[in-house]
């Protein structure tokens, strides 16, 4: 697969891509289906998913629904 001295690899990869560890549940997907509960595993950096960046979006869109709201009363000084 990889030719000998190279080092464009990595030994995490290619060990989970061992027969023994293919389609082997981690201990938290063990416990977790053992209590009756599912877990969705989400990417690990998408912005989109993020819990903290979906309420930063929630809280700026209500900002801008205020803002444009008193500005449209006239209340704002703008």
């Amino acid at each position: 697969m990889y030719a000998r001295g190279s080092t464009n690899y990595c030994h995490h990869q290619i060990l989970y891509n061992q027969f023994d560890f293919i389609n082997v549940e981690s201990l938290l997907e063990t416990t977790y289906k053992r209590k009756g509960f599912k877990l969705l595993f989400l990417l690990k950096f998408h912005y989109e998913l993020d819990f903290t960046e979906q309420c930063w979006s929630h809280a700026k869109q209500l900002y801008c629904c205020y803002v444009s709201t008193i500005s449209k009363r006239g209340q704002f000084g703008a």
